[in-house]
C-alpha cells in the first residue's frame, strides 16, 4: 500500500498588489475640494478665499461649483 500523498498548491490569501480578498478598507483620499471645505470648516481660511479657490479648482478639473454643496 502506498502512502504517497497528493499535495495541491494553496492559493494565495493575497493579491499580485498584496491586498487581501476582502474589499479594500483604507479610506480614499481627500478631493481637493474635500480638503479645502476642511480649512474652511477649521477657519484656517476665509469665506471669500474658499471661494476663490474653489473657482480655480472648478476651472482646472471643468467641474462648477455648486454653492451649499462643499
Amino acid at each position: 500500500m502506498s502512502t504517497d500523498v497528493l499535495v495541491r498548491p494553496r492559493r494565495s490569501l493575497t493579491r499580485p498588489g498584496g491586498s487581501s480578498d476582502h474589499a479594500d478598507t483604507r479610506p480614499l483620499d481627500p478631493t481637493p475640494e474635500q480638503i479645502l471645505a476642511e480649512r474652511f470648516a477649521r477657519g484656517e481660511i476665509d469665506e471669500d478665499e474658499y471661494h476663490r479657490r474653489l473657482t480655480v479648482l472648478a476651472k482646472t478639473t471643468g467641474d462648477v461649483p455648486r454653492p451649499g454643496r462643499h
